[in-house]
């Protein structure tokens, strides 16, 4: 969520002047993450269990008020460490981001405050608000416990990478396979930041003394011999059982070693471990670890050797911030407003407004008085952008592009689809002067059988993806011969993955073109999923249909998952070495008799988490009303008042529908209701 450059400058300025006059008192680091990260936990939980009850037409009077002293308690808890926050600027910038996000949830409040009920799009834009609040507070606490101290599981990973380096990746011959187990974030213990490189040096020197050792055992085994299982290094974390840090483990399939050894090899000058020379263990790291940690080694011969490390939780002092060390970044704060105001002032009337197809491949750009801006000459011919994804003659009504924009609606870039004379479209991303910053050729895994055309994009739109309010790009990407269909998912550069534009994220493949209806979070767990209709042109090869036609279109609708859409859709054999997907929802319609294609003219969305209740409406040019509920689920069929299925007084399709839900098929049989429409 971009956030305008005046909101940003006037919360710095409230921090910053909060930061001068409250004082910053010695602390720790557990201390400050409790007071910030668990406290905004809990009241981000309530406001959105508040926004679901209203989803789901649960209004208490006191709601309002409830939730308004909510945001209080998380500004005052946000800012709790203000003075904390400004002595770096970017957790100064992270925290005025929480107070800015805060503003706007106050402001799509402002009806329910009035007593009127909040619409579904308020009510949407709430729920995006609290997941931009959570994800800001995490950012905002990370950043400022990355200031003073790093996980410890952080730094095994790193060590671990490094190493793997050394071998090549593992793809080096005699390389040695290194297993990370259970390093998460949860529990780890914090290291302070001035050890961040004793730690790496030793843990690095652990990890490579035992793949050493390993290597030592494959060599001395006898010719032909085969192992039990392919020797491997382990790095493992786990929590502590009768106190607060983590247990980490190095352990090694390696040659072993004596008792003797186990006791020399620390020894200055004569460490040893297994069968060669220790790498980097002196006496002083020893000491250093035995005043940190708990350190035990145990080692056989021809078995192996683990390091253990009991390494308890530890306090982590942060020292008291004095006012005088907040005056560079006050300084920093004004430079950066009266930069951003002069950049405004001279952009204001060059700002992009729209994007013009004066002939074939050549865009103008102009601002929003109409004045010409600038011009570029594709030298491809320009594909109509359609956000419904139909397929239409290029035209003065059409939009040549999709419109990149910020948070305030200025117009940042542009997205433009081409096709040359032969071979493979192109995507371009265009900044606000139409000068190229990435151009991506239009491609897709080659079908097992069929061959391939001209590869065109009928539809491109912004997507929320994930539980973090993040946005991706959807490309359509269609096979102009044969209708093979995918769906690429590109980072939109927008998250908080720090991505360029035009990564992949995921690749959906389909048999037959699909349309994009809508992408929103229909079964309210904080994830986005994504809405398409279209036709599955292999589905014809499921006799519950109509074996005797099979030139017949099945028509079909398709919620995918965000994050993890991909895959291949049913019946799974056209693309080899692509998974099969594992929709959210798919469903395939019958028609309503042979020869009939049961097309999917129109389709509603009604905001619903009940799995009993309609959330999507497919309406079908015989006159057929599908209901469905959150997870796609056909739940009934009504009719329309005048259509060709009253006409043909028929009570059911000419066979049932097909439903899939996380790969698992089910046939259902809706008879059509005229009671109901």
């Amino acid at each position: 969520m971009m956030l305008g450059p005046c909101e940003v400058a006037r919360s710095i300025a409230a921090l910053l002047w909060l930061a001068a006059v409250r004082p910053s008192p010695e602390t720790t680091l557990s201390q400050v993450r409790a007071a910030i990260t668990h406290e905004t936990k809990s009241k981000l939980v309530r406001l959105e269990e508040l926004v679901r009850a209203w989803r789901e037409g649960r209004y208490r009077p006191s709601d309002p008020a409830d939730l308004v002293r909510i945001l209080d308690d998380v500004r005052s808890v946000s800012q709790s460490h203000a003075r904390l926050s400004a002595a770096r600027f970017r957790s100064l910038l992270l925290l005025a981001r929480i107070r800015t996000l805060l503003r706007a949830t106050r402001r799509c409040m402002r009806p329910a405050r009035l007593g009127r009920p909040l619409p579904a799009g308020a009510l949407a834009r709430l729920a995006r608000l609290i997941a931009g609040l959570r994800a800001a507070d995490h950012r905002h606490i990370e950043e400022i416990s990355g200031r003073f101290a790093r996980r410890l599981c952080d730094l095994a990973i790193a060590a671990t990478d490094e190493i793997r380096r050394e071998q090549g990746g593992g793809l080096a011959p005699g390389s040695v396979r290194i297993v990370l187990e259970d390093l998460s974030d949860e529990g780890c213990p914090w290291v302070p930041r001035a050890e961040r490189e004793r730690w790496l040096d030793i843990l690095r020197n652990l990890i490579r003394n035992a793949v050493q050792a390993t290597r030592d055992r494959e060599a001395s085994s006898a010719p032909g011999a085969a192992l039990a299982s392919p020797p491997a290094v382990t790095v493992r974390l786990r929590p502590l059982p009768t106190e607060s840090g983590a247990v980490l483990e190095v352990l090694d399939d390696g040659i072993g070693m004596s008792p003797e050894q186990v006791a020399s090899m620390w020894q200055d000058g004569s460490s040893r471990h297994g069968g060669g020379r220790g790498r980097g263990l002196i006496e002083e790291k020893r000491l250093f670890l035995e005043a940190r940690a708990r350190l035990e080694v145990r080692s056989a011969r021809g078995v192996g050797t683990v390091v253990r490390l009991d390494v308890p939780q530890r306090t982590i002092a942060i020292a008291a911030v004095r006012p005088w060390q907040v005056r560079p970044f006050v300084a920093g704060a004004l430079l950066l407003a009266a930069l951003v105001a002069g950049a405004a002032h001279q952009g204001g009337q060059a700002e992009l407004g729209w994007v013009e197809l004066r002939q074939e491949g050549v865009l103008e750009a102009r601002d929003r008085r109409g004045r010409f801006l600038s011009r570029v000459d594709l030298g491809e011919e320009v594909l109509p952008y359609r956000p419904d994804g139909g397929v239409k003659t290029p035209g003065a009504h059409d939009v040549p592009c999709l419109l990149r924009r910020d948070g305030r609606g200025r117009v940042q870039g542009v997205i433009v689809a081409t096709t040359p004379e032969r071979g493979p479209g192109s995507l371009w991303f265009l900044d606000g002067r139409l000068r190229v910053e990435r151009k991506l050729a239009l491609d897709m895994r080659r079908p097992r059988e069929l061959a391939l055309g001209r590869f065109l994009s009928y539809w491109q739109a912004f997507i929320p993806w994930g539980p973090r309010g993040e946005t991706a790009l959807a490309v359509s990407i269609r096979d102009h011969v044969y209708a093979e269909f995918c769906v690429l998912f590109l980072d939109a550069g927008r998250g908080t993955r720090g991505g360029a534009w035009g990564d992949t994220l995921g690749c959906y493949y389909h048999h037959g073109h699909l349309s994009f209806v809508a992408a929103a979070d229909f079964d309210g767990d904080g994830s986005s999923e994504i809405l398409l209709a279209g036709i599955n042109n292999s589905a014809q090869a499921d006799t519950t249909f109509l074996s005797e036609d099979p030139g017949v279109f099945i028509d079909c609708l398709i919620l995918l998952r965000t994050p993890g859409a991909g895959g291949q859709a049913y019946p799974w054999t056209t693309w080899e070495g692509v998974p099969p997907a594992r929709e959210a929802g798919y469903v395939l319609l019958p028609p309503l008799r042979a020869g009939l294609r049961p097309q999917i003219s129109l389709v509603d969305l009604m905001p619903s988490f009940s799995p009993d209740a309609p959330a999507i409406v497919a309406h079908l040019v015989d006159g057929r009303i599908y209901y469905f509920n959150w997870a796609l689920r056909p739940l009934r069929c009504g009719t329309g008042t005048v259509t060709l299925v009253r006409a043909l007084a028929l009570d059911s399709a000419i066979g049932p529908l097909i439903y899939f839900h996380d790969g698992e098929r089910e046939e259902i049989s809706l008879p059509v209701d005229r009671s109901r429409s």
